[in-house]
């Protein structure tokens, strides 16, 4: 997968991973007056073309929709640094970890059931003989928690 290179959003010369002040120092030499946490909201605004990065498309994204990191990074090619970056710099309160594990687990239950229908792939009859097999063959029964009785 070719990586897209970085250009400056002030001068637009093409930037290598190793200049990362770059921005920095093309405000200053341009007389652009935006503190350093404006200067990388713009130069991410730049990078992504998919994705206007206005307060209220990332908290509809993020909050109503209940985007995940992931599907930022698939769909716009933000990475979740620069996804933490942009949500606190929008002032969007973050998720809990309690919230954010629900929102995952919610996912996972439909995609599972659009794919398999059922809630968890732990109740597919292929998935219970693969852990059988594995079990038999790694250690000799069939149910994780045979081994205490196995092995004593």
């Amino acid at each position: 997968m070719e990586t897209k290179m970085k250009t400056c959003f002030i001068c637009h010369k093409k930037l290598k991973p190793s200049e990362s002040s770059h921005t920095l120092m093309c405000a200053k030499n341009n007389n652009i007056n935006l503190n350093k946490d404006e200067l990388k909201f713009e130069q991410i605004k730049h990078q992504t073309t998919k994705l206007l990065l206005t307060y209220e498309i990332i908290y509809k994204l993020y909050v109503e929709e209940n985007y995940i990191y992931s599907q930022f990074k698939n769909e716009f090619s933000i990475t979740s640094k620069q996804l933490d970056f942009i949500i606190k710099h929008l002032n969007i309160t973050k998720r809990n970890r309690d919230l954010s594990y629900s929102i995952r687990q919610n996912n996972y239950e439909k995609t599972v059931f659009d794919n398999y229908g059922v809630k968890s792939m732990n109740s597919l009859r292929f998935v219970q003989d693969k852990k059988e097999e594995t079990f038999l063959r790694k250690y000799g029964v069939k149910n994780i928690f045979q081994i205490g009785r196995a092995h004593v």
